[in-house]
Formats: C-alpha cells, structure tokens, sequence
C-alpha cells in the first residue's frame, strides 16, 4: 500500500512511486471501463449522479401506478413497501364505475360494487305473479319478476254487466243497463205497470196488470152526477159528455154563465148576485158539524183534505200535526215537526202538506213522513206559504205587524233547496206575496200597491204601482194572468176588488168589485176557488165564494151560534166533493171546536 504520511524535506524512492502507480492501476481495474456504462456520463461520478436521477424519477412513475391501482404510494417509499404494494393491488375489472347497491342485485346474488367489494343482493324474487283487480288499487310487490306474470282477466266484464254511464277498466256501460232502485212508496207495482208490459223495480222484473181502458166514453145527464171512471190506462181520446135536460139560457139567470151558457132568464136581486142558496137559510145544506177538542185543532193550523183534516193544536203538544178521519173524528196518524206549527197548507192533490213550525217543512200525507225541513233566510219569518204554478213553494206574510225584513225565497219541492230571489224592508206592517208561474217567474206583491215580476235568476223584469190600494194576496197566476185580491179606495170608500192583470206586461185586464163593502179576503184555494167572508156576529155570518170560471162573487149565509166567527177569527177552506170547511176560532185547553161541512146548492167547481 503506497505510503501516506510524508514529511516535509522526506525523498520519494523508486519503491514508493511503485507503490502508488500499483495502488492507482488497482483502483482502474475497480472501477472498470467506463466508457461501456449505459448511461451518457462515462465518469464514474456522472455516471452514479445519472443513475441516481434515473432511480429516483422510475420510483415516481412506479408509486404513481401504484396509486392508481387503488394502493395509495409515494416515491420516497423503498423497494420493498413498493413491491409489497404491488401485491396488494385488487386483481380483476375495474368496477370504480359500478353503481348497484344490494337493494339492485337479486336475494343470494352476488356483485362487486364500486370500491370492488363483494355484494350480496337483497331484491326479492317475485317470479311470475298473478293479480287480480279490486275497487281500491292492487298494490305490486317490489322485486324481480320475470315477466310471466299478469293481471287476471274477468270474463263477465262485458257492457251488458256494467251500468250506464259507468267505465270499469275501459270498458262502458250498456246503454240499456241501469239502477232500478227506488225509494219505498215511489217504486213501480203491477197496477202502475200496463198489462202486456213489463218494467224493472229495484232489480226484479214486474209484470204490469193495469188495465187498458182505451177510449173510454160516457155521457153524464145529472147535476153533480158522479161518473165512475175504472181504474186503468185512458189513452186521451175518451171523453165525459154533460148532457143535463132543461140547461138552456132561459132557465139561468140574466148575465150568469153556466156551464158556457150564459143565461137570458130574470135575476135575483141579493147584492146583485145569485147567492148559492137562493136568499133562504143555509142550515139545510150544512152536511156535517165534527166536534174536535182545542187540544187537536186550531183553525189557523189546519187544512182540509178528502176523507180527513191535516191540524194541530195551539194549547198542547203544539208541534204534532194530526190527520183526523172528517167520519169518525179520530186522529189516524201524527208527525212530529221541529218546531210549533203555526201555518198547514197541502198540494192540490193532497199528497204533501206543507207547514210552517219556525222552518218551512214538507210532509208526506199518506204516511205522515216528514220528507225535509229547512229554515228561512229572512229576519221576518212568513205567516204562510203557497204552491207556485212552478211547483215550487213561496212565501206569504199576512201583514198587521212590524217587520223590517221580508226575504223571498223559492223552495224546491224536492228537497226545500232555498233559492233567493229579492228582499223588501218595510215598518208599516203591510201584507206580502209571493207566488210564480210554469216558466218560474216569480211574482211579489207589497200591501202598498206594487207588484214586481222576476225571472226565475231573481232579476226584475216589470214593476207596477196602484194607486191608494192594499194588495192582500195572489190569488193565482199563470203564463197569461195574474189574478190579484185587493181593497182601492174609491171616492173616499174602501171596495174590495178581484183583479186580472197581464203576466207579461203588468196591466189590467179586468177586474170585478165584491158586492160586500166590509169583507175581506180570508182563504186562497186551490183550481182559482177564493173564499172570503165576513162576520155580522152570532148566527149570521156572510161568505163570498168566488169562481174563476165566471168570474163571479156568490154570497150565502151561514147560520150558526159561535159569535168567534166575528171578523178574521176562522178558517174557510175548500173540502172534497165541493163541500166547504169552516173552522171557527176557539180558544182554550179541553174546548170544543165544531168543524161545519157545508155543502153549496150551486156547485161551482
């Protein structure tokens, strides 16, 4: 080894050169020939700095791959975490993309997710299911079907199995299919049913049995003949001829109709009228007097119908409406109403009657049903109510108080739906009315002397204004007239008058003066019969019958020893068979009330 601790002034022997060029040459042969290294720099210095660059920037790229293999690395880790790395890299696809989650993948499947995790799936399998439709939704199962499944078919779901009017699953009712049902008392029987036809009345077939009458003729030759007509099918063309011996103009009075002939005979001279019993007494054609105690009847409370009276009473049980047999005088049947009655009034074919008891309520007769009740929408509640022309229900106020709201309603006879039509406010007390046409035109008359008319919306189409007269009722109206009952003052006197307006226009048409100064109008009934009459005190009291047909007053006494008959106190009515009901006012628990059944010698109805 060549020596390596000279001193100053030491010489260098041949030996030592020797030694240092052996050592040198040694340290070549260490290091090689570098210019056959792989690398750009030949010297050994340049060529391990290269090397190292080279290394270092491999390790780089190499960690990098690493990573993105899903193994995070770093160049500055060594050889061997690097190549353990390696082995960790997942081997397989890359499901990085993968988006399924468990609920995706089948029961017992299995799948791997995005991190390449093995998922076993929880979908259930629903194979090839079967459902079959309700009324409420059919609910499908979450799962795996494998499209064999299906929604089962009904072969009776066909248009002739399903109503009109209604689609079930795309398909449409058969026009012919409907529902049969009906309310008990309204359904079709046989008798209502014409033999040789058929109907369906709540799901079953009903063979009619009414009889087919045809055209049925027959020929009536009697006063008040009574002409039996079978029960059955008319088809319009029959016909009943009145044919009565002696009817000639010179058997009937000057100037009286009868019947279309108008008489050329001499007339009786009592009020200028022919009155109904000929001047005589009256107690001769007073057919019946029914005895009722005040604890069933009241004479503002009660309307008569054929065979019966509708009433209730002012002392007791005063929300009961009683039917009572006009025979045997006992009640047959009651309804109870939700309030106390205070008005009764019926159709004109007495099927419902309708009340006032704090509502406005609607009765069947024939079983005593109530069918609705509903309130009125007016401060000032009605005295009474009247049957329009529309069939509708209006209604009245008589007047005599102090009032300062009278709301004018229709009612539905159906089901007492309130349709508003106009509102007058007043503090004098004065009579109002209502009433309407077939076309649902309403009429209202003020005690002051106006009457307005509305379209069936409630919008004024015509108003008229008479003067110095006091509008007590409309006594009936049609398309064509109105006939109105009122007092005019005349030359200083108050005259009672029947008054026929035009429907459309509102004017006069014609009008009649009652031949009684004194009277006023008391009862309105049905087919333009209109009664009023007068008191003159016990066993004396005046009525005035009025008939639209000849638009006549006929006067006539009646005789009797109750003294409440005096003035307003009692209730005339039209009964059946064109007898008269005159109920007196009596007051009282436990008091008898006589009900007059009169029956007129001249029938005018």
């Amino acid at each position: 080894m060549a020596k390596i601790d000279w001193q100053m002034n030491e010489v260098v022997q041949p030996a030592d050169l020797n030694q240092i060029g052996q050592e040198i040459n040694g340290l070549v042969g260490d290091v090689g020939n570098m210019s056959t290294v792989p690398t750009t720099a030949k010297t050994a210095a340049g060529a391990i700095a290269e090397l190292f660059t080279n290394v270092s920037d491999g390790k780089t790229v190499v960690a990098a791959a690493i990573t993105d293999k899903g193994v995070p690395t770093v160049a500055s880790d060594t050889f061997a975490v690097m190549a353990d790395h390696i082995g960790a890299i997942p081997v397989g696809p890359d499901t990085s993309d993968a988006t399924a989650t468990v609920v995706d993948i089948l029961t017992s499947k299995t799948a791997y997710g995005a991190t390449g995790t093995r998922l076993t799936g929880t979908m259930p399998n629903r194979g090839g299911m079967s459902l079959t439709p309700r009324m409420e939704d059919v609910e499908i199962p979450v799962g795996y079907h494998d499209g064999t499944g299906k929604v089962i078919g009904d072969p009776d779901l066909i248009p002739s199995n399903v109503k009109a009017g209604v689609n079930i699953f795309g398909v449409n009712g058969k026009a012919e299919v409907i529902d049969t049902t009906e309310i008990t008392g309204s359904a079709a029987m046989p008798a209502h049913i014409l033999t040789g036809r058929a109907g369906f009345v709540n799901g079953a077939r009903v063979a009619g049995n009414m009889a087919n009458q045809g055209a049925m003729n027959t020929t009536a030759t009697l006063q008040n003949q009574q002409v039996a007509i079978p029960a059955g099918y008319h088809n319009g063309s029959g016909k009943v001829t009145v044919s009565i011996s002696n009817l000639t103009a010179t058997n009937i009075a000057n100037g009286v109709n009868v019947g279309g002939i108008v008489g050329t005979g001499p007339a009786y001279s009592v009020g200028g009228k022919i009155p109904i019993n000929k001047v005589g007494g009256f107690s001769a054609t007073t057919k019946q007097v029914l005895n009722l105690s005040s604890d069933l009847i009241y004479y503002q409370r009660t309307a008569a119908i054929p065979g019966f009276l509708l009433c209730s009473s002012a002392v007791t049980n005063t929300n009961i409406l009683n039917k009572i047999n006009i025979t045997t005088g006992t009640v047959i049947g009651t309804c109870t109403l939700p309030g106390t009655i205070t008005y009764v009034t019926t159709d004109p074919v007495c099927e419902n009657a309708y009340i006032l008891c704090g509502v406005i309520a609607k009765v069947r007769i024939s079983d005593m049903t109530l069918m609705w009740s509903v309130s009125h929408g007016g401060s000032s509640f009605p005295d009474s109510v009247i049957l329009g022309v529309d069939g509708n229900i209006y209604p009245v106020w008589q007047g005599g108080g102090s009032n300062s709201s009278y709301r004018i309603e229709r009612y539905n006879n159906s089901n007492g739906a309130a349709t508003y039509i106009t509102s007058r406010s007043y503090d004098d007390g004065l009579p109002i009315a209502s009433n309407a046409d077939q076309a649902g035109n309403v009429y209202v008359t003020e005690g002051n002397g106006r009457i307005t008319k509305y379209n069936s919306s409630g919008t004024q189409i015509a108003q008229i204004y008479i003067a110095s007269s006091r509008i007590y009722s409309i006594v009936y109206v049609d398309t064509n007239s109105l006939y109105i009952y009122q007092r005019r003052n005349v030359s200083g006197t108050q005259y009672y008058f029947m008054s026929i307006y035009s429907s459309s226009s509102l004017s006069l048409i014609h009008e009649l003066q009652q031949p009684n100064t004194g009277f006023e109008m008391h009862d309105q009934l049905k087919d333009s019969l209109t009664i009023s009459r007068y008191g003159s005190g016990a066993g004396s009291v005046l009525v005035n019958v009025f008939s639209s047909t000849s638009f006549n007053f006929y006067p006539f006494y009646l005789n009797t020893s109750i003294s409440s008959f005096i003035n307003y106190n009692s209730s005339i009515q039209r009964g059946s068979n064109g007898m008269i009901v005159i109920i007196p006012y009596i007051a009282g628990s436990g008091a008898t009330v006589p009900v007059y059944f009169v029956q007129p010698e001249i029938q005018l109805y």
